[in-house]
């Protein structure tokens, strides 16, 4: 049996993660997955409440490993997954958070769990985004999209990704309208073996 792919739609707040990953998981037939696991999402207004910028990361870290034990499960029995986030998420938002602090080695853990075939990166000006997340009615998560707000982390992501060696394309999906993206995303899929 054929192993299915493994997308991954990555990008800061208010980029249009959601609006993508339900276009490319229709034309690819794929299960669309949340980064945060069914059995311990209701944990994370509990952790968050804590305010413990390491209490949030060790809640994320433990989301991508048991997402990663969950994907390899359905890429082996031949069909492909759309993940909305990973670890890359993770690592940027609380490297930016924790600063000094923040722990040393994580990469090499990161590189233990099951790899994208390509991330998509989604990128949008700065500007743009934090108009998108101040106009949501929900409060803003200390620990997401009020860091969005505050700082611009593309080149974080960047920088991971050459760390990581991941392959990954970068869409401007604010020059180029939905259309345009998925065309240009849709060719570098296909381009998977």
């Amino acid at each position: 049996m054929k192993k299915g792919k493994f997308i991954v739609i990555e990008g800061l707040d208010g980029c249009g993660k959601s609006t993508i990953s339900n276009i490319l998981q229709k034309k690819y037939k794929a299960n669309l997955l949340n980064a945060l696991p069914k059995k311990i999402k209701h944990w994370l207004e509990i952790v968050g409440s804590t305010k413990l910028p390491e209490a949030t990361f060790s809640y994320f870290t433990l989301c991508n490993l048991l997402k990663s034990q969950e994907i390899e499960s359905i890429i082996l029995s031949g069909k492909n997954v759309i993940l909305d986030r990973y670890f890359y998420t993770t690592y940027v938002y609380h490297q930016e958070i924790i600063k000094e602090n923040f722990p040393t080695g994580i990469k090499d853990f990161y590189k233990n769990l099951i790899q994208p075939d390509l991330v998509i990166f989604l990128d949008v000006p700065q500007k743009i985004r934090k108009k998108r997340i101040i106009c949501r009615p929900s409060e803003l998560q200390w620990y997401g999209d009020a860091i969005s707000v505050k700082t611009d982390l593309t080149n974080s992501y960047f920088k991971l990704f050459s760390d990581l060696n991941t392959k990954f394309l970068s869409v401007d999906n604010h020059k180029n309208n939905i259309e345009q993206s998925i065309k240009i995303i849709n060719q570098e899929i296909d381009q998977l073996k």
